[in-house]
């Protein structure tokens, strides 16, 4: 199970720090999910990429001399 952690913990052993996305056994994701160390990890959402339109040139004002 995917996990997101909340706050610094070990897993198996192994420091795992907060903001970190990490793949858990069900067992361990439910304990620090229920001491409030973790969280489900959602699937993160595909990007798009849009390019903004090119501006279209001002018509100029003839400059009267």
């Amino acid at each position: 199970m995917r996990i997101e952690i909340l706050r610094r913990t070990s897993i198996q052993g192994r420091p795992i720090l907060a903001g970190e996305v990490v793949e858990a056994t069900d067992q361990d994701a439910r304990y620090l999910v229920a001491k409030g160390k973790a969280q489900p990890a959602q699937d993160p959402l595909p990007v798009t990429i849009t390019v903004p339109e090119a501006r279209k040139p001002r018509p100029r004002k003839p400059n009267p001399l």
